[in-house]
């Protein structure tokens, strides 16, 4: 399975053939919009600022930020939505 970054980082465009493959491997059938929703309120609440600053402050390394990759998960759904 192909992680978001490694097609982020490719050039695939969230509304390209290919990002639907991706989101039909990494969903299935769950419902993708209350996937969305879930996704779209998280990076309005700036969850991935909050995830670094409970990593800081738990002494632990935090990963690279996933901003990028959340909001091209979040258009790619959009646009699946409206095929």
């Amino acid at each position: 399975m192909q992680t978001i970054a490694e097609v982020r980082k490719r050039g695939v465009v969230p509304e390209a053939p290919e990002a639907a493959e991706v989101l039909s491997e990494l969903f299935g059938d769950a419902d993708r919009t209350a996937v969305l929703r879930g996704l779209e309120a998280g990076i309005e609440a700036g969850a991935e600022h909050y995830r670094r600053l409970f990593a800081r402050v738990r002494g632990q390394d935090s990963s690279p930020d996933a901003t990028g990759e959340l909001e091209w998960l979040a258009r790619a759904l959009r646009a699946a939505d409206q095929a």
